[in-house]
Parts: C-alpha cells; structure tokens; sequence
C-alpha cells in the first residue's frame, strides 16, 4: 500500500488560471482523488482520503493499493509505502473524519427494508421526546452520541478509547449531488481528535488500510496518526 501527500500552493493555482477546489465541494473532491490514480475503467475505489488543507496550500492524504501519479500539473506529490505495525499497547494521537449512521430496523408491517440514520440527527430527535426541563443542550447531545459511536466500534477495529482522551471537534453537514444524480446526497460528518491505544494490532492496522465507517469515497473513515 501507499501513503501519499498531494498539495498545490494556493497561488500556483490561481496563477495558472485554475481555480480551488473549493473546501465542501465533496463531489469535486472526490473526482480529484479518482484522478490522482491511472485510468482503469474496471478499477474500483481502493483508498482512502482526508483533506488537510494548510496555510497557503490546499493538501490531501490518501492511502491506496495502487501507486499515485508521480506528477500532476502543479500539485506537489510525495508517495511511500505504507506498511503500518503497530504493537498492542501504543498510544496514538489520532484526527478522524467519519459518516456515523446507525441502522435501524424496519418499522410497520411488511417493512423489510432497514434504513441508516444520522447519529446526531437521530439523537437530536430523541431528544425532543424528553420532556423539556430535562433536555439536553445540542452540544451536549453531539458530545455523547459522538462518543458513544466511536466506542462502540472501537473494539472490533483494534482499539480503545475513554471519554477524557477523545475531543468531539465538531458537526458537518454536505450536500453532494454527482452530474448523474438529480437527487442530492446529504452527508453529515464528525471530526474527532484525542489519543487512542491498542488493542489488537491485526485489526488496528486493518483499520488504518480500510478505513473506518461509511462514504470512504468522500473524505472520511482514514485514521491519522502520530506517536503520542
């Protein structure tokens, strides 16, 4: 596998008559990252992204199974393999983008067709069937449900984390509409930073190659990490 960084300075790009790719533009993103790779009209997606734009650049990581182009027009881009071994025990410090849903069972007779729903949006709705002297604040809401998502799935990819040692960093909702589609997609995303530790290096290191959570293809589910 491969870990590479793409950036382009800001001002090279609009020196050059091209504009941005504009920050929230998941479907302009998305198409960017397809390009990065060598045409195969059989290929399917088989990395993963996450957009860090830094001061003055627009900047992008992307762990794949194919190698990157090695050049592309005015991006910079930095390729090397990635063969992560992470032992039972370490400490990380992470920074997770992720599409939390949760899958909820058919309602009403001959319903068959189970339906995934926003975490946030589906605890924010619990929340108004609480009476109201009782109710949470949104922040309060997005904090715990956030929480409670990721340490549901920690476990099973290699991991564990506690309340103390994971920042909820905020809510995001996209639209995403494809030139295909007439329909708008809406997405919406949690970021996450904090310290993690270890639980199973097999899974955690499955995890960092296979992402975590849904719409890998638009930006979220890769685990960046560095040592604590």
């Amino acid at each position: 596998m491969y870990f590479s960084r793409i950036r382009r300075p800001i001002s090279s790009a609009l020196s050059e008559g091209n504009l941005p790719i504009q920050a929230g533009n998941i479907y302009e993103e998305h198409k960017f990252v397809w390009g990065l790779f060598p045409f195969d009209k059989e290929a399917e997606r088989d990395f993963l992204y996450r957009r860090f734009d830094a001061e003055g650049f627009q900047q992008f990581f992307v762990v794949s199974n194919r190698k990157p182009l090695e050049s592309l027009n005015s991006w910079e881009i930095a390729i090397k393999s990635y063969k992560p071994k992470i032992v039972i025990g370490t400490q990380l410090h992470f920074n997770l983008r992720v599409n939390p849903v949760v899958t909820k069972m058919p309602e009403g007779p001959g319903s068959k067709k189970r339906k995934r729903e926003d975490v946030y949006m589906d605890a924010l709705a619990k929340n108004k069937t609480v009476p109201e002297a009782e109710r949470s604040t949104n922040a309060e809401i997005l904090q715990a449900c956030a929480f409670q998502w990721l340490s549901e799935r920690s476990e099973q990819n290699g991991f564990a984390v506690s309340k103390g040692s994971v920042i909820v960093e905020g809510y995001q909702r996209f639209e995403i509409t494809t030139k295909k589609d007439t329909n708008k997609i809406t997405m919406g995303v949690i970021d996450y930073s904090g310290i993690l530790t270890v639980t199973d290096s097999g899974l955690f290191n499955r995890t960092l190659c296979q992402g975590l959570g849904k719409s890998k293809s638009f930006g979220c589910g890769l685990m960046m990490i560095k040592k604590v």
